[in-house]
């Protein structure tokens, strides 16, 4: 088994370049992260999960300019 590299809510705030720390707090929360667990009352995360959740949250981003285009 591959050894996990710990992070907590604030580290993976600046990992992912998220806006807001609720952003990673309510995926915790909601079990949308697979390894997040409670450590008294600090969420932790798997390192890994983190990036790919960046990758994936920088790529989905809304664009303002083409959401406003009526389609014809």
């Amino acid at each position: 088994m591959a050894k996990q590299n710990w992070v907590s809510i604030t580290e993976a705030v600046e990992i992912a370049n998220v806006k807001h720390r609720m952003i990673i707090w309510r995926c915790c929360d909601s079990g949308e992260f697979k390894t997040a667990r409670k450590v008294g009352t600090t969420w932790m995360i798997d390192r890994a999960e983190i990036v790919r959740y960046g990758e994936y949250y920088h790529s989905t981003e809304f664009d303002d300019e083409n959401e406003s285009e009526e389609v014809e």
